[in-house]
């Protein structure tokens, strides 16, 4: 009889900034923090886990659950080098330049064991949202692990490193705790031990991150296209963008305010399409849209996966790219379903493709949505 599949778990936790927490303080925390995430990943029988590998917490977490056999899977918010800039050289303390990188690197290189990189957003990131990006990085990253646990039929949870007291930002350690206990999902909390500088709190709603349908033609050489009808009816409400691929396609992307309310407009696309007899292909996908005056910007909308259409793909179904099913699984939970149908590959920065030691997935899995439960989704 073959074993039972191993759990998943997602990690994170508060960074050490160099300039809060010298050498010794950050061993005495380490030592800590390992002991603790051992006990717990060997009482869970995690097998898999996923996150990202900020300096402090997330790196410890990393090695830990390596060390156990576990797979890692990293998931970073943006190219590795700016991340190494952002999140994880501001651990280094005095006199220990580099200290945090050679252990970032270690694990992206195998060294510990298995890993795979899948980098949220390939573009350098806009810094005036950044913390957007962290946001939304780790609801992508608990959304895979929920859709992992799924398909494996096994428990997911997470394992967090938090001073346990109230967010003072959209993204982090804190945040991640309240969102996931909001959705009452099982969770442990391993205890951080220090006083951490208090920032100021960043409203929520300046994210420029969205969920979007995009509604492509798939029979552009009839004169009666559906898309202008479909625009004005499906996207009543919803800002509507243009979008034209290389080969003379059209396609309308449609911005909604939360996940269930694409997939809602998506599946009254595939309702009209089938009804007219008009082929569409409707791909629900998720990342940065708005520019700067928080209003759609096209630029930012061509970089998206499902931009450039991915034929292949089934038509008159409602689709989604990892990015969106990732966050409609954190949203929804086992109210969405999601069943793989295809393969698109990834289009990583030059950065990235330089670097021949990162360990990237070549392609990412495009599923099939089935509609949300009203009332599911989270603000």
């Amino acid at each position: 009889m073959p074993p039972s599949p191993r759990n998943v778990a997602v990690i994170s936790g508060h960074m050490f900034r160099g300039s809060e927490l010298d050498a010794k303080e950050q061993a005495e925390t380490e030592v800590a923090i390992r002991a603790r995430a051992e006990a717990l990943l060997a009482a869970h029988d995690m097998g898999v886990v996923y996150g990202a590998l900020a300096c402090g917490a997330d790196i410890i977490l990393a090695e830990t659950a390596l060390k156990a056999g576990a797979q890692f899977e990293a998931m970073l918010p943006f190219n590795t080098e700016r991340f190494i800039e952002t999140s994880v050289s501001i651990g280094d303390p005095p006199g220990q330049p580099g200290k945090w990188e050679k252990r970032f690197r270690a694990i992206l290189d195998g060294t510990h064991g298995p890993c795979t990189l899948t980098i949220v957003e390939p573009h350098d990131p806009i810094e005036r949202n950044i913390d957007g990006y962290f946001f939304y990085g780790f609801r992508y990253a608990a959304g895979c692990a929920l859709q992992r646990a799924a398909m494996l039929k096994t428990a997911c949870r997470l394992i967090v490193v938090s001073d346990a007291t109230e967010s003072d930002n959209i993204a982090g350690a804190n945040r991640v705790v309240a969102d996931w206990r909001a959705h009452r999902r099982p969770f442990d909390v391993i205890p951080y031990p220090h006083r951490r500088r208090a920032r100021p709190i960043r409203a929520r709603g300046e994210t420029a991150f969205r969920p979007v349908v995009f509604v492509w033609d798939g029979a552009p050489e009839a004169k009666d296209s559906l898309l202008d009808k479909l625009s004005k009816t499906v996207g009543k409400g919803l800002d509507a963008i243009e979008v034209i691929h290389g080969d003379g396609r059209r396609s309308i992307c449609l911005l909604a305010q939360a996940t269930a309310q694409a997939i809602t407009a998506a599946s009254e696309a595939v309702a009209m399409a089938r009804s007219a007899k008009h082929p569409l292909r409707v791909i629900c996908d998720f990342g940065l849209v708005l520019g700067a005056s928080l209003r759609p910007d096209k630029t930012l909308i061509g970089r998206l996966q499902a931009a450039g259409d991915l034929p292949a793909l089934p038509l008159d179904l409602v689709l989604a790219t990892e990015a969106f099913a990732a966050q409609a699984k954190f949203d929804h939970g086992n109210d969405v379903a999601l069943v793989p149908v295809g393969r698109a590959e990834v289009v990583l920065s030059t950065k990235d493709r330089a670097r021949a030691v990162v360990r990237s997935r070549p392609s990412l899995p495009i599923f099939a949505v089935e509609p949300a439960k009203s009332g599911a989704d989270t603000p």
